[in-house]
């Protein structure tokens, strides 16, 4: 979308109601980023892209802020909707020599927390910790660094662990039909409205201010 007036500009925002999240955040000065979960019963008609932005005219745009809802019609209507699978990837010890993987090749979670780029970040310092000269002094004995990596994929998870499954959590809480859990999706959503810390405490949890994952239960 372009030229979007976003309600906290430069932020990042989710639109939480029935149906999946939606999550809404600035990728330059003038483009905004719109992320939606596409029902399953659709995925065959992507190639076919009219019914899915009948469906996002009728379903998507109605419950989004009003400043966001003419900029969301005229990209639908005039621009190329981009659709990428969501994937879930647990992480695997590397053994291979010469070759190191991090962020989301190494382990992916739902995208609805935004949190690949956290991990990302976090893998890559983690690294250089690991892989420092007081641990490898010298980067070509690939047994030292195969020791190192072995010790990295099991510290690594001290920060994607709970990002894992927050994601996965708020994912299937909101995208579920079953009308047991609507308790649960007012409940979430009454919690994060109720004051600036229960609000911060998931974000805390997002952006990795917090490693503790009690944080999370």
């Amino acid at each position: 979308m372009l030229d979007v007036e976003l309600p906290i500009p430069q932020h990042a925002h989710a639109v939480l109601g029935r149906g999946p999240p939606i999550l809404i955040y600035p990728i330059s000065n003038c483009e905004t980023r719109i992320l939606i979960d596409i029902p399953e019963s659709l995925h065959d008609t992507l190639r076919g892209i009219t019914t899915v932005r009948e469906y996002i005219m009728k379903e998507v745009v109605p419950p989004l802020p009003d400043s966001i809802q003419p900029q969301l019609r005229k990209a639908v209507q005039d621009g190329r909707l981009r659709s990428m699978p969501s994937a879930w990837m647990p992480s695997t010890r590397n053994s291979t020599p010469g070759q190191v993987i991090i962020g989301d090749a190494s382990n992916m979670r739902h995208p609805v927390t935004g949190g690949g780029m956290t991990v990302a970040l976090k893998d890559a310092v983690l690294l250089a910790e690991t892989l420092n000269p007081e641990n490898v002094p010298d980067l070509d004995n690939t047994g030292d660094v195969l020791r190192q990596l072995r010790d990295f994929h099991w510290r690594r998870k001290k920060h994607s662990a709970s990002l894992n499954m927050l994601a996965h959590a708020l994912y299937f809480l909101f995208v579920s039909e079953d009308k047991g859990l609507e308790i649960m999706q007012h409940g979430f959503i009454k919690y994060v409205q109720d004051g600036q810390e229960n609000f911060a405490e998931p974000t805390w949890i997002m952006e990795k201010l917090t490693s503790n994952p009690l944080r999370l239960f």
